[in-house]
């Protein structure tokens, strides 16, 4: 942008100094304008001349010569008639003119390069602008990366949280598997905690049942001493019944045997699943601190996430914004460079269009010399000059 400001400042300064020129120009063409008028009225004095044989001395009205490089400063002489001797005045006539046609054609020379240097400067101004534009839309079309980078970079981003989210819910829904897991197990093991209280209840009631038995046993036997006969038919009754509760507590024990086996193998079960519970509290546990600790980072990820959307969308407003503004102004500036560009190329018409008079005037100034030439190769008639003026003809 810069740059093209610069640009555009050289531009307007390359436009003044075609103005300028133009002006030279111009004021030099009022300059060769004046010349081939009073070159044309010399010829036409000499045609005077030569059509009459015999001139008079006569008082001419002098007439203004301004040359273009002269040292002699412009003026009018006086209008009193001067008689100079002939060969005096031709040779003098004679230097001037080489003198002035030497200028002139030296100011020509110099006119033309002026022109063709114009010229090639239009041609670097016209091939500098489009350096400048091409620079300008190179600036545009880094912006617009820019923008699309970072549209790219906010989607990157946008996947990777919903990536983050999508492993969190899969942990969150491990830790409730494990946790209706520990749950279930816990059932389970207050399940078999209830079937150990009820056998632990049964051989308590079979245990009394049986010493409620013996004791009645006993006092049966102690209460029937006296009864010998009853009583060892009660006894052979109860040894037949002692038989009986022997078996039955062989059955009793073995199978209180079976239930402490039993016993033993659901409190191995129980220890087992203690451990195993105990296992799944230490990992759930550390689950939850996984969790936790990844809760804390998503926040920290959404507190990054919503500073970088933020700083996203605060540079997007920027970049556009300031794009907006750079296409404004550089729109500004190509319009300005537009019309300085059309100015110029009025200038260059110009100077084109003097450097054309200028030629026309410089063939039509060296035919009316070439006539003047041929005029003053009469013999006999010489036109008589002081400082620049023509006095008059002597014969």
């Amino acid at each position: 942008m810069e740059e093209l400001r610069q640009r555009l400042h050289e531009v307007e300064r390359e436009k003044l100094g075609k103005t300028e020129e133009c002006d030279r120009l111009s004021n030099e063409v009022a300059v060769l304008m004046r010349e081939l008028n009073e070159a044309k009225a010399r010829e036409s004095a000499l045609m005077s001349v030569s059509e009459s044989p015999v001139v008079e001395p006569s008082v001419v009205e002098a007439v203004r010569a301004d040359p273009l490089l002269s040292s002699t400063p412009p003026g009018l002489v006086q209008k009193t008639p001067v008689i100079v001797d002939v060969c005096h005045g031709h040779e003098e006539e004679s230097s001037i003119r080489r003198v002035d046609e030497g200028l002139l054609m030296a100011r020509l020379s110099a006119l033309a390069e002026t022109v063709s240097t114009a010229s090639s400067l239009q041609a670097e101004v016209r091939n500098s602008w489009l350096v400048v534009m091409e620079h300008a839309e190179s600036g545009v079309a880094s912006l617009l990366r820019d923008q699309v980078d970072l549209k790219v970079r906010l989607g990157e981003l946008e996947a990777n949280v919903k990536s983050l989210n999508a492993e969190l819910e899969e942990k969150d829904a491990r830790v409730q598997m494990l946790t209706r897991d520990v749950a279930e197990q816990g059932e389970e093991l207050q399940r078999r905690d209830r079937s150990l209280h009820e056998l632990e209840a049964r051989m308590t009631a079979v245990s009394t049942r049986l010493l409620s038995q013996l004791g009645d046993l006993m006092s049966a036997v102690n209460c029937g001493e006296g009864r010998v006969a009853e009583l060892m038919s009660m006894v052979e009754e109860a040894g037949a019944r002692e038989g009986e509760l022997k078996e039955q507590l062989m059955e009793n024990v073995v199978q209180s045997r079976q239930l402490e086996s039993e016993l033993a193998g659901e409190r191995a079960k129980v220890s087992k699943l203690g451990g195993e519970v105990a296992e799944k509290e230490l990992e759930k546990e550390a689950l939850l601190r996984s969790c936790e600790q990844m809760t804390e980072e998503l926040k920290v990820k959404a507190s990054e996430q919503r500073a970088l959307e933020e700083r996203i969308e605060q540079v997007v407003a920027t970049t556009l914004h300031d794009a907006e503004v750079v296409a404004t102004e550089m729109e500004e500036l190509r319009q300005r460079l537009h019309e300085v560009e059309r100015e110029k190329l009025g200038k260059t018409e110009e100077c084109d269009r003097l450097s054309n008079e200028v030629a026309v005037l410089m063939r039509e100034l060296n035919e009316a010399k070439a006539r003047e030439s041929a005029l003053m190769s009469v013999p006999g008639y010489y036109p008589i000059y002081r400082h620049n003026y023509l006095i008059e003809f002597k014969h």
